[in-house]
């Protein structure tokens, strides 16, 4: 009788297509909850999984959770009012209470997969340029950094391609004036749009046009600035064409076992 597939089996496999670049002592790339030989009945992925994924997949019998970002919320320091206002534990915040009590009521096991999927040949910057139907014109490819050049299009054509093909309700537009035509487009996912050095970099590459994420406003403003229009498609939408992807490897890899995607929810509404 063959061994049951462990959850630890199926993160081997993960790490063997998507080798970890820093050594296990400061990785991201870890086991956040549960023992690693539990045996696999299901791969639950998902960017950000919370309890309505967390329940989800415990109901479908989904017991090892993959997930992108970090899914027990880690409080970092808080610079506001350092002197007046305590810093909550991490573990007393109500959200990771929560999770924590859903992980030990269903015996979930559950992993972080960050840079690895970030930087691995399919990953997350190959897979978004593929959703996007640009693979053909990817002119720049080094670790997470991605150029493709298009015929001059309207920068109103590129932010609906994006929408349409991301499925996600409504993007941000920055541009530098109406008449904007983006030929030479930087493709920075994730949170990208946090750094100012996203726009100096991708600038100083020729780039006329960025499709980043998470786009704050000192950054929309140095890209109008320079001249580069901005569209943001969102930290979880412009990361997730990488972690489909991933579910069809994991499933042609592992065809006894059930996986499934679970998409991210936009929190914003547009009054």
């Amino acid at each position: 009788m063959a061994s049951p597939i462990t959850c630890d089996d199926v993160n081997r496999y993960l790490f063997s297509i998507a080798p970890d670049p820093k050594p296990y002592s400061e990785s991201e790339n870890v086991y956040t909850w549960g023992d690693p030989k539990t045996p696999c009945t299901g791969v639950a992925v998902a960017w950000w999984p919370g309890p309505e994924v967390m329940r989800q997949a415990a109901a479908e019998g989904l017991n090892l959770i993959l997930s992108h970002e970090d899914p027990i919320l880690v409080m970092g320091k808080l610079p506001l009012l350092p002197h007046r206002s305590p810093t909550p534990e991490t573990f007393g915040v109500k959200a990771n209470i929560e999770r924590m009590r859903l992980a030990v009521q269903h015996n979930l096991v559950i992993h972080r997969h960050h840079w690895n999927v970030d930087l691995a040949p399919w990953g997350i910057p190959a897979s978004l340029i593929e959703e996007l139907g640009w693979a053909d014109r990817v002119v720049l490819a080094e670790r997470c950094l991605r150029i493709v050049e298009i015929p001059p299009t309207p920068l109103t054509e590129v932010a609906e391609r994006v929408k349409t093909r991301l499925r996600i309700p409504f993007v941000r537009v920055v541009t530098p004036g109406p008449e904007h035509r983006a030929r030479r487009i930087g493709v920075a996912p994730g949170g990208s749009g946090q750094g100012w050095g996203t726009i100096a970099q991708y600038h100083a590459l020729g780039c006329d046009t960025v499709l980043a994420s998470d786009m704050i406003h000192g950054c929309a403003k140095m890209a109008q600035e320079c001249g580069v229009a901005v569209v943001d498609g969102f930290h979880h939408a412009t990361e997730e064409p990488g972690l489909r992807k991933l579910v069809s490897l994991l499933s042609a890899h592992f065809p006894a076992l059930p996986v499934k995607f679970f998409a991210e929810k936009i929190p914003w509404q547009v009054l």
